[in-house]
């Protein structure tokens, strides 16, 4: 497991596994997106036929960046 120095980030969001919030987090610049440590809150999603698809999604927005799973 990643040894994450939290004093680097200024703002721990709180995200679901919806479209909106991955596409808004999509949308900030790369340094905001560096200065915060998402808490991506893992939920089925309506459509999904189990938790892989919620997980995937949060995998392809969060990219290398580092992020705390709620589980």
């Amino acid at each position: 497991m990643p040894v994450v120095d939290f004093a680097q980030f200024a703002y721990y969001p709180a995200l679901t596994c919806t479209d909106g919030e991955h596409m808004a987090y999509g949308h900030l610049t790369q340094n905001d997106k560096e200065s915060l440590l998402p808490i991506f809150e893992l939920s089925h999603q309506r459509s999904a036929q189990s938790l892989s698809d919620s997980a995937e999604m949060i995998r392809s927005t969060i990219g290398k960046l580092p992020f705390i799973l709620d589980l």
